[in-house]
């Protein structure tokens, strides 16, 4: 007694390995799709006719099918995804070797106009439950007016300090894309020097100029605030990643 094309196909789905459920939903849609080509195509896998007159062999030639389907549809997906998830394991393991110090001014500047907005808004409440009091020479005379001045100038220090953040991201982000996509070139420190004017836990930050050659160009950089002082001297080499863009950073 032969099957039905219903019954094929959970035999076939039962002797299949386990799979994900939307690669079984793919797989059902396929062979119901197919289902009149497959049983009436001759020479379509492997020089196989696949009209059979017993259901073995209907089942063993429509299992070649499925196996054939997987091979060539999956095996391009899996390495897509292997390569991304490749890329992002890299980004992350980059990402925990940051220091939890300021890598960028933008950075530094961020956490001065936060602390100002926590400042300015800590003094407009004490202002208005009358803790904070203007000075007989203000301009101002009443605590409530007093207290709406310093909660609005803290406001604007936070969106300064938002606006920093994002800047500071962008930053982060488009060091980890040259680290794991840029060109890796090899470039000449030019001057290692001490940032004395920015100071971060009384501490001064160490800076790195470099030049390299990148598509016939010649550029000059900075590196990143380095809060140890690199191993490194004038004119010796260094690893730079670069872009077209003329973008480029160092992994220090």
């Amino acid at each position: 007694m032969g099957f039905g094309f219903g019954e094929k196909v959970l035999v076939i789905m039962h002797g299949l390995p386990v799979l994900d459920h939307r690669v079984h939903l793919l797989v059902v849609l396929v062979l119901c799709v197919g289902h009149r080509y497959l049983l009436t195509t001759r020479g379509a896998f492997g020089g196989c006719d696949i009209r059979p007159p017993n259901a073995p062999h209907i089942l063993r030639y429509m299992s070649i099918a499925i196996w054939k389907f997987k091979k060539i549809f999956f095996r391009s997906l899996e390495e897509r995804i292997k390569q991304r998830n490749r890329k992002r394991a890299e980004i992350w393991a980059l990402k925990s070797f940051r220091d939890r110090s300021p890598r960028y001014m933008e950075e530094l500047l961020k956490i001065i106009f936060l602390w100002l907005g926590v400042s300015f808004i800590v003094m407009g409440a004490l202002c208005f439950i009358g803790l904070l009091k203007p000075t007989a020479d203000s301009m101002i005379q009443t605590s409530a007016m007093l207290g709406i001045v310093y909660s609005l100038l803290g406001l604007v220090f936070f969106i300064v300090s938002t606006v920093l953040k994002s800047v500071t991201s962008l930053k982060s982000r488009l060091h980890n894309e040259l680290l794991v996509n840029g060109t890796k070139v090899h470039g000449t420190i030019e001057k290692v020097y001490l940032q004395r004017y920015t100071q971060y836990g009384n501490r001064s930050p160490y800076r790195i100029l470099y030049t390299y050659t990148f598509q016939d160009k010649l550029y000059h950089h900075k590196s990143y605030l380095l809060w140890d002082k690199p191993d490194f001297r004038e004119n010796d080499p260094i690893d730079v990643y670069a872009n077209s863009s003329g973008k480029s950073t160092v992994w220090l």
